[in-house]
């Protein structure tokens, strides 16, 4: 800005044939005018020269924003330094804020200036106002750099930043540290140059993200990442890491606690079963005493099915279910559609099955692939109303096989959707009288995880929902 500024003071003298120039600006403390550059004065003292706003000739030009020209044979005082015979003073305006003088004299008699020469002046004032007006903006871009890069730096969760091509444009430091990356070297390459990382690169190069993600990824120190990747309209993809390290080992321990639990409660419970079911052997039972043994039984199933669940759970997320084989996918749709639609019929529901005649195998435990897409198929019949339509669609895309279930139903509102695969968690919109243990979707989402695959919910309410699952597929012959 100096060297602008310098230079256009240098025009104002060269273009008027002035003696000397000056620039002023105000100081924000004292509301004086001092002088940023000049020519034509004394090298150094008129650096000291403080203008007062109230000076008749810069100090006015100040206040109305207007031009001034003076040819007076009697000299008038420029600042309070030395006396000018002729003078030139316009104002400098940006946003329609005057910010500063540009102003121009001749301390000899005899030599005037012209209207032209105003208008010579005028229009390098307003090259004066751009320059101020950019260097106002780049120290305030810069200062607000600077407070992102510190609040980056220090910020405990992992950034990056990068563009659609998967180019990084920003990482901080805890990002780096993640994933053994220098800094000062990372800007402009390729994420998947960059991060040696099997999920993440993958997951910035997806095309078809369009909508905020949320994936676990583990580092090679064995921490574990709750890592979200937003989409952002023309930048890219912002990725935000925490460390929920603790968060995991906790959930560990629970679901240890809850698994021991729950197997010392089978025992009593099996016992309770059986006696119940022995009553009406030793002795007649009334109508009444019947009703308080139905209700029994129920609740016992109930709390049965829950430990089962948990149980089912705990082995799934142990890696107990470890024991994969090669599959045709194909035959787990249709043992779950056949195990499921005598209950389709039973509402009335038109079950719509659509599935590829290429579908290709899958790698997986035969067991809990029924189990997801029997838990799938089950919650759309359940949640749906009678007469409705419950559609299962599965297809082969490239390397993958793609299952949708889709119903009609009530749907799922949007603030429930982030939480609807957590232990427990069930919609506001469930009925009070609707029975269920909260864990079928946490079931399948982490039979699908365990399969190396992903699946995720698009609804709204009132309209249905639709569960996608999209699972790695494999060669029949390995």
């Amino acid at each position: 800005m100096e060297r602008v500024l310098a230079g256009i003071v240098e025009a104002a003298v060269e273009i008027s044939g002035a003696e000397e120039g000056r620039l002023l600006l105000p100081d924000e403390t004292t509301g004086e005018l001092f002088v940023c550059a000049s020519r034509g004065f004394q090298e150094g003292s008129v650096n000291t020269v403080r203008t007062p706003v109230q000076d008749p000739l810069a100090g006015e030009v100040f206040k109305t924003g207007k031009p001034i020209i003076r040819g007076e044979k009697t000299p008038r005082k420029v600042g309070t330094d030395h006396a000018v015979h002729a003078f030139i003073g316009t104002p400098i305006i940006a946003g329609g804020r005057v910010m500063g003088v540009l102003e121009v004299g001749n301390c000899q008699p005899g030599r005037s200036f012209q209207e032209d020469h105003v208008a010579l002046l005028s229009a390098l004032s307003d090259y004066a106002a751009i320059a101020l007006e950019n260097a106002q903006r780049f120290t305030q871009a810069m200062a607000e750099r600077s407070k992102l890069e510190a609040i980056l730096s220090e910020v405990e969760n992992g950034v990056i930043v990068a563009d659609y091509d998967g180019r990084l444009i920003l990482i901080n430091r805890k990002a780096c540290e993640a994933f053994g990356v220098h800094e000062d070297q990372a800007a402009g390459k390729r994420v998947r140059d960059l991060i040696q990382h099997q999920d993440l690169p993958e997951v910035l190069h997806d095309e078809e993200l369009v909508a905020p993600t949320r994936i676990e990824i583990t580092l090679k120190d064995g921490r574990v990442m709750n890592t979200e990747i937003t989409p952002i309209p023309d930048l890219g993809l912002v990725v935000i890491m925490q460390d929920i390290t603790h968060l995991k080992e906790l959930d560990r321990i629970k679901t240890e606690f809850v698994s021991t639990v729950s197997h010392d409660l089978r025992s009593p419970l099996t016992a309770i079963l059986g006696y119940i079911e022995l009553m009406d052997r030793v002795g007649p039972v009334n109508a009444q005493q019947q009703e308080y043994v139905r209700r029994v039984q129920a609740s016992v199933h109930a709390i049965t099915s829950l430990i089962n669940d948990l149980l089912d759970l705990g082995r799934i997320e142990s890696g107990f279910d470890a024991r994969k084989e090669i599959l045709p996918f194909n035959s787990i749709l249709e043992f779950a559609v056949e195990q499921l639609r005598n209950k389709a019929a039973e509402k009335s529901q038109n079950l719509v099955v659509d599935i590829s005649e290429n579908l290709p195998y899958v790698l997986g435990n035969p067991t809990r692939l029924r189990q997801l897409v029997t838990n799938l198929l089950a919650n759309a019949i359940k949640y749906t109303q009678e007469s409705g339509e419950i559609r299962l669609r599965a297809i082969a895309e490239e390397s993958q096989v793609i299952l949708q279930v889709a119903d009609n139903g009530p749907g799922i509102p949007a603030a429930d959707q982030p939480y609807i695969f957590d232990k427990f968690y069930r919609a506001s919109n469930v009925a009070e009288n609707s029975h269920g243990t909260g864990l079928g979707l946490a079931i399948v989402k982490s039979i699908v995880e365990n399969h190396l695959g992903r699946i995720w919910v698009e609804s709204t309410a009132g309209q249905g929902a639709v569960f996608t699952v999209v699972l790695p597929s494999v060669d029949s012959k390995l």
